[in-house]
Parts: structure tokens; C-alpha cells; sequence
């Protein structure tokens, strides 16, 4: 069965995948950004301050652009595909890793609980990602992925 959209199938650059370039951002900036927002806890400078609000916003824009190309992987997929229902779980951890980084954002009294969430969902996503990521066969046309 065809793919539900005709979208751009699997956007790469030179070879490589975006989606799978574009997750490193996450993967992290939303553990930096925690990291970040525990030291500013230590002590509430404006710098400290600055600096979670920074990382906060540097995590959201890494997991927009990983979770948009993401979903236009998934949409490409055809449904019949082996790694189906693994990318929809890992898309859907991982959204849901976008939505707490935005509430980390709009509620900062709150945003290490957020931060903490995100962190843990990525690492969860990303573990399901890595294990269907190895396959390739959906990524391009050459199961090798141009490696020898």
C-alpha cells in the first residue's frame, strides 16, 4: 500500500538523512538545557537565568526541526512497513518531549520538572529510534545507506 501523502520521501542532504542529522539536536540541547536549569537553581543570578532561558529555547527550536522532518518520514512510510509501529511510538515520545520543553518554557517555576520529562523522553525515543534507524531500508533505496 502507498504511502498516505505524496510528501518529499525522506528528506536527505548529500546522502544523508536529515531526520537522522537533525535528531543529534535534541538529543543534546534538551539535557543541556536541564542541566542548565539545575544550575540556575543553585543560585538565581540573571545570568544563570539567561542562560536556562537560552538553552530552553535552543532545545524547542532542535526538537521542532527534528520532530517536523520526523513526521514527514512517518507520512512517507509506507504502511506495511516493519518499522511502522516502533517510529510511531518514537514519534509520539518524542512529541511528547516537544511538549514539555514548551511547557518548560511557558511556566518557568516549573521548569525542571519539564526539563527532566523531556530528558527522559528523548532518551526513550531515541532508543527506539537507534533500533529501527539501524535498518536503513526506509531511509533510501540502498539498504547500505552508501557504506561498503
Amino acid at each position: 500500500m502507498p504511502s498516505p501523502l505524496e510528501l518529499p520521501r525522506h528528506p536527505v542532504v548529500h546522502g544523508h538523512p536529515l531526520h537522522a542529522m537533525l535528531s543529534d539536536l535534541p538529543a543534546t540541547l534538551i539535557p543541556a538545557a536541564l542541566l542548565a536549569e539545575a544550575w540556575r537553581a543553585m543560585s538565581t543570578t540573571s545570568e544563570r537565568r539567561l542562560l536556562s532561558d537560552a538553552a530552553t529555547g535552543a532545545a524547542i527550536a532542535g526538537a521542532a526541526a527534528a520532530a517536523t522532518v520526523g513526521w514527514i518520514d512517518w507520512l512517507t512510510m509506507p504502511t506495511e512497513h516493519p518499522v511502522q509501529k516502533p517510529a510511531t511510538w518514537h514519534g509520539l515520545i518524542n512529541s511528547g518531549a516537544l511538549l514539555a520543553l514548551i511547557g518548560a518554557a511557558a511556566m518557568p517555576a516549573r521548569r525542571l520538572p519539564f526539563l527532566a520529562t523531556a530528558t527522559a523522553a528523548v532518551v526513550v525515543g531515541g532508543w527506539i529510534g537507534g533500533d529501527f534507524e539501524r535498518e536503513k531500508t526506509f531511509m533510501s533505496a540502498d539498504p547500505t545507506n552508501g557504506r561498503t
